[in-house]
């Protein structure tokens, strides 16, 4: 059987390296296994920065992570260079076909994650009852490239006064005048409707679930400690333009526009996308990939 024997140029490969990716440099070495744990090793960053740190893989801290990745590929593919490539010829297609593909995905994955959705894991219990700390869900960050946010929607902000991402259900428009009156929620005078639903276990004891009811008679759950928190009183807020009002489902713990040195007021700029699905239900210790609109 023919064999290819060869030896890279250095040079070439370290540009290789370094314009491309360490996947695109194994695959020039003839290298197929180690262009494939390259691809899983850059998946792996892609999904540690954008779920774990919650910062985006182009963020100061992610672009230190991946210029760590391709420096450390580009050492191990310049020492790789000067050794010859001793392959069976039917063994290097097939290794070169199946990190082509692998290579592929990766580039499907980037695109999925980094342009059309965004992960992230809830770190804490301010949405309860709908979404609990330690699930994951997805972003989709394509929902208000032409559409604005509506009532009732759960959107993923940035805090640039807290510099944090935060999880948050729109309690208020631009314009609106809310105001929070002895737990219930206002909107340019008129009470949000409500309607009390089976308690909810928190914390080893079981507490009221009130359901509010979007315009379109959709309903999401929300949960009531303790009556009388410092929280369920407030001043008519106006939401001034280009911002919105938010708010914790758990509203008796949960920091959000309420609470105007904290978060304040989510002006749209700032705004990454709107959830959509849960794909890890942490209460549960399940895949379950369901919408965030679906009552469980």
């Amino acid at each position: 059987m023919s064999e290819e024997k060869t030896i890279r140029k250095t040079w070439l490969v370290i540009l290789i390296f370094l314009v491309t990716s360490p996947v695109v440099g194994m695959l020039y070495l003839g290298r197929w296994f180690w262009a494939f744990v390259y691809l899983l090793l850059g998946f792996a960053i892609i999904y540690f920065t954008e779920s774990v740190w919650q910062v985006g893989p182009f963020s100061p801290q992610g672009a230190a992570l991946l210029l760590f990745f391709v420096l450390i590929g580009m050492v191990h593919g310049s020492i790789l260079s000067h050794r010859k490539v001793e392959l069976p010829a039917a063994k290097a297609i097939l290794g070169s076909i199946l990190t082509i593909v692998a290579f592929a995905s990766g580039l499907c994955f980037v695109f999925f994650f980094g342009f059309l959705n965004r992960p992230f894991a809830m770190t804490a219990t301010s949405m309860l009852p709908t979404l609990n700390a330690g699930d994951y869900l997805l972003a989709d960050k394509r929902a208000y490239r032409e559409d604005k946010p509506v009532f009732g929607d759960v959107i993923i902000f940035w805090s640039p006064s807290l510099k944090n991402y935060f999880v948050k259900r729109v309690a208020g428009l631009p314009g609106d005048r809310v105001q929070m009156k002895q737990g219930e929620l206002y909107i340019n005078d008129e009470k949000v409707a409500r309607k009390e639903l089976p308690p909810f276990e928190y914390e080893q004891r079981e507490v009221e679930v009130i359901g509010e009811y979007r315009p379109d008679g959709r309903m999401y759950r929300t949960l009531n400690l303790a009556d009388g928190s410092f929280v369920d009183d407030t001043n008519e807020l106006l939401v001034p333009e280009n911002h919105y009002f938010v708010l914790g489902d758990n509203r008796d713990n949960s920091s959000d526009s309420r609470l105007a040195g904290q978060i304040g007021f989510v002006d749209e700029a700032d705004i990454i996308g709107r959830a959509t699905y849960i794909y890890w239900d942490n209460r549960k210790k399940e895949t379950v990939f369901r919408p965030i609109d679906e009552l469980p």
